[in-house]
């Protein structure tokens, strides 16, 4: 299973556990606003925050879709696949 698969299988685990929390939530628009900007915040916390602890993910646009699309966890996704290419 290549990193590929990897990312596209978590990034479809992450969205399906977003759209059933939202679809049992009686506010759907708002939370997913809310699950896209924190995600979009967490990402440009970490570019902010990554040159202390030398930990630096490029903003392109696939960060930034999966960050939006799969809010903290993928922004977690991205860490955790930067670390094991990295290695």
């Amino acid at each position: 299973m290549g990193v590929g698969t990897l990312t596209i299988a978590a990034l479809i685990v992450s969205a399906a556990v977003i759209l059933i929390c939202c679809l049992k939530s009686k506010h759907f628009l708002k939370y997913i606003l809310l699950s896209i900007l924190s995600g979009l915040a967490a990402l440009f916390a970490i570019q902010l925050l990554g040159t202390a602890i030398e930990l630096t993910v490029p903003i392109t646009p696939l960060t930034l879709g999966i960050s939006g699309l799969g809010g903290v966890p993928g922004v977690i996704l991205i860490l955790v696949l930067d670390v094991l290419v990295q290695l």
